[in-house]
């Protein structure tokens, strides 16, 4: 049985192929970048908790982001899947560019979607029996939850009630999910061989950014610590 890849080929290969690489680039460099800033900004009381949840919910995460983002055949809608999670971000700041904020927020719409995506993906899944996929879903929504704690110093700051900010982060997320849906119902392995290579450099990466967070915080890089 033909792909959906064979059956819909690139309107310009290399260009899409450009462009998909650097889709994966962004999502994959989103953990660390986010958790840096996040860090940095706020520290965080147990550091090692974060540690262990974060990687076990960033190895998940890049594992499906290596295996199943597909960017469109189509080039415009592949650039557009490409800019609008920044394109959305830059709207809700209304261009006063606030770059750890920017990071920040740019995970809370694009990564969100990218964990939707992969919780529908583990739920439709025939391969483990229904106890199996339960339980998969139940670990990662635990992990998903410690390291999402990161982030609820900036939400109740920055966002909490600020529907000017919030209204279209949260309509960005809407569409990035239904966009990873689609790449998510279609279950069909992108590209396995990168797959060991794309997750053990931007897990080490969030690792050390990770920790450089929690000591620039310490030296009061930015003010806090």
């Amino acid at each position: 049985m033909l792909t959906n890849s064979e059956l819909n080929p690139p309107s310009f290969p290399r260009l899409n192929q450009l462009t998909e690489w650097a889709h994966l680039g962004y999502l994959g460099l989103l953990p660390a970048l986010a958790t840096f800033a996040v860090l940095v900004r706020f520290g965080h009381r147990w550091p090692f908790v974060i540690f262990i949840g974060g990687i076990v919910a960033v190895s998940v995460y890049l594992a499906a982001t290596i295996s199943y983002t597909r960017m469109p055949a189509q080039l415009p809608v592949a650039l557009f899947m490409l800019i609008d999670g920044p394109l959305v971000v830059w709207l809700a700041q209304r261009g006063e560019i606030d770059p750890l904020g920017f990071l920040i927020e740019g995970y809370l719409v694009d990564g969100t979607a990218v964990w939707l995506g992969i919780l529908f993906l583990a739920l439709r899944s025939p391969l483990p029996t229904t106890e199996q996929r339960w339980a998969s879903v139940g670990f990662m929504l635990a992990a998903i939850l410690t390291t999402s704690s990161l982030f609820w110093p900036y939400f109740e700051g920055e966002l909490w009630g600020n529907w000017a900010r919030l209204g279209p982060l949260l309509l960005g997320l809407v569409e990035g999910t239904v966009l990873q849906f689609g790449l998510a119902r279609e279950d069909e392995v992108q590209r396995s061989a990168a797959a060991p290579v794309y997750i053990g450099v931007l897990l080490i990466l969030w690792v050390g950014l990770m920790f450089a967070g929690n000591i620039g915080f310490e030296l009061g890089w930015m003010g806090g610590g």
